[in-house]
């Protein structure tokens, strides 16, 4: 810190000195008292790149720009508008511009004009104030573990998924209640991290869903980089396996009957495992296909299998949009390698196969397949863009559930009609590189209609015509309307 010129030149006109010392004091009582959120809302974003805490960010003394230092807007807002004293947003610093350098005025603090600041500053001034917390943190990116820090910004943003967090609908019956051995406990604790007052050491969250993930799974182990969609389902896993642990029991509704995830996911289609399981993961995520094997002559039925999913995954190879991916998903397909005998037309010949949603999620998972494996052996990436958009109807690709199909059997009369399910875009994730290394980024949409980029630790606003131009690799959809 140096003795600032500058500085000494204001204070040596009281007035001047009364009021530099009424701004400086309260900016710094703002921050001091405002929410960890609400630094993220209001002091951290750059007014120009509008990247959060961009090397660190400073707000003007003389009209409260807030200016990033790695982009230099702070100091070219200096230079445009000759404004020399900025207050460093996270720890309250005075900088100079001129001298390029921090200046020190503590010791201001122990004069006895204070007080009258301060009782200035105690009347006019007041914190910034949000209806609710947005869960703007980022997530330092420990060693290639992008794909997993895309994957938990997904769920702190899912508001289904945070309100039973919070909720603490696992913590009150987890028999283990330790982060670094039970999914549920860590997802929790980065959850309360995020939007509450717990006071944690930085990154403690993410650290104890690290140490938990190696605990379970040894391939996760080490800094090698994953597979985004594969670490969903593994949470997802590990988190219906808490629930099996704690025997957690809903009288009111169906259980599962000690079916495991990876049953559910692989398609079991008997009878005995489409009861719907009261789990976190299943209660939001969980939907049920319908396949429909009929002769491609006479087009008769002759079977149909109910099988459960947890999301869809869609080719995207010669597609151009979402629409045409669920399409080429729904539409019929010729099984020329599956032996297959008509009754009615008393002969064997190909049979043709129908997938068709019977029952829609809460929240919509889809994954455009991007990863092609070749029958050399090796995989290449599919780079196609494929417009996506921020409002869903699935209408067109669901079936109206029968009292014999209705994996739930809560209705004893259906409606033939399929109604309009309109559903909202509210995540993505996209994957930038090659099969073998890359990098995943999330975007997410608050409470407030803002979309936000989660690029590891660094969190800035995205303008909606950018977000549509990403190369989606996750999907996350909401339910926001069923007429």
């Amino acid at each position: 810190m140096v003795e600032c010129q500058h500085l000494t030149e204001i204070f040596s006109n009281n007035s001047k000195k009364d009021e530099f010392l009424t701004v400086y004091y309260s900016t710094k009582s703002t921050l001091s008292r405002t929410s960890v959120q609400d630094k993220l809302r209001y002091t951290m974003i750059c007014s120009e790149c509008h990247q959060l805490n961009n090397g660190t960010s400073f707000l003007c003394i003389q009209c409260g720009n807030c200016g990033c230092w790695n982009g230099s807007h702070s100091m070219n807002h200096y230079k445009s508008t000759n404004h020399p004293f900025g207050v460093n947003s996270l720890n309250g610093l005075l900088y100079c511009f001129h001298c390029n350098d921090y200046v020190f005025v503590e010791e201001l603090l122990l004069t006895p004009k204070i007080q009258k600041y301060w009782n200035r500053i105690s009347n006019e001034t007041s914190i910034p104030t949000l209806t609710q917390a947005h869960g703007l943190k980022g997530l330092v990116n420990m060693g290639s573990t992008c794909y997993m820090s895309s994957i938990l910004q997904c769920l702190m943003h899912n508001p289904l998924f945070v309100d039973l967090s919070m909720k603490g609908v696992h913590y009150n019956y987890c028999k283990i209640q330790d982060p670094m051995k039970c999914m549920s406990c860590a997802i929790d604790n980065i959850i309360s991290e995020t939007y509450g007052n717990k006071k944690t050491t930085p990154n403690e969250g993410l650290v104890d869903i690290l140490n938990c993930s190696w605990r379970v799974n040894k391939n996760l182990a080490g800094y090698t980089q994953q597979d985004a969609h594969e670490f969903l389902q593994f949470i997802l896993n590990q988190m219906h396996n808490d629930y099996k642990l704690n025997e957690i029991h809903d009288t009111n509704k169906q259980e599962m009957n000690g079916t495991d995830f990876k049953t559910m996911v692989n398609g079991n289609s008997s009878k005995e495992h489409l009861h719907l399981c009261n789990c976190l993961p299943h209660t939001i995520f969980q939907g049920f296909l319908k396949s429909i094997i009929s002769c491609s002559e006479c087009k008769a039925q002759s079977q149909t299998t109910i099988d459960p999913y947890m999301d869809l995954s869609l080719d995207v190879k010669g597609k151009s949009t979402l629409y045409e991916c669920l399409e080429s998903f729904h539409r019929t397909e010729r099984l020329h390698d599956f032996t297959y005998n008509c009754k009615k037309c008393n002969k064997s010949q190909d049979a043709n196969r129908q997938l068709s949603i019977l029952k829609l999620a809460p929240i919509m998972v889809i994954q455009l397949k991007r990863f092609e494996h070749l029958i050399t052996g090796s995989s290449v990436k599919i780079n196609d863009f494929v417009e996506f958009p921020l409002h869903l109807n699935m209408k067109s690709f669901c079936t109206a559930p029968t009292p014999d199909t209705d994996p739930t059997n809560l209705n004893e009369k259906t409606n033939k009609s399929t109604p309009d399910m309109i559903y909202e875009l509210t995540g993505i994730v996209t994957h930038r590189g090659t099969v073998n290394e890359g990098h995943y980024i999330t975007y997410t949409k608050t409470a407030d209609g803002v979309w936000y980029q989660f690029n590891d630790s660094v969190v800035m606003k995205v303008p909606l015509e950018q977000m549509l131009k990403e190369q989606a690799y996750l999907l996350i959809y909401t339910i926001r309307q069923f007429n």
